[in-house]
């Protein structure tokens, strides 16, 4: 695959991760517009890319979205659904994604490899980034369902 370019990659990632949504929970999210999104960033699932080109994805929601997706994954009901599920949940959605992309990228300059996936959690986290450092973040969203995409190169 000819990647070139943080935007192609970005691509991949963006497609990677709506089809592992729409796979494994069902549901087909639209991108969309946030002006502020701090608010539901509450639970943010992050995975290490590893290679010549290292990066980070990162996948935030708030618990309701984690929970409902989570439910929707698993056919779990949603009152039933623990923190402990939607975290699990979470990080399967990073590691699905990331791994999907991997796939997808095959013999790229920018082929890695994963490190376990992991929670992050606050409500007043943010990510910075030294400058040079490429940011594509990208916000989805369905009816009571918002969730963003980070990924860094």
């Amino acid at each position: 695959m000819g990647i070139s370019s943080v935007d192609e990659l970005s691509a991949v990632f963006t497609e990677s991760f709506l089809e592992v949504i729409s796979t494994s929970a069902g549901i087909k999210l639209d991108a969309i517009s946030s002006e502020s999104d701090t608010e539901f960033c509450t639970m943010t699932a992050a995975i290490c890319l590893n290679g010549r080109k290292p990066g980070m994805l990162f996948i935030s929601a708030n618990e309701s979205t984690a929970k409902i997706l989570c439910s929707y994954m698993t056919g779990v009901p949603i009152e039933d659904v623990t923190k402990e599920d939607s975290i699990d949940a979470m990080c399967e959605f990073a590691n699905m994604t990331a791994g999907n992309a991997k796939l997808r990228l095959g013999n790229s300059e920018f082929l890695f490899t994963l490190s376990p996936p992991f929670i992050l959690e606050s409500k007043e986290m943010s990510i910075t980034t030294k400058k040079k450092i490429h940011v594509i973040s990208t916000t989805f969203g369905k009816s009571d369902i918002k969730i963003k995409t980070k990924l860094v190169y």
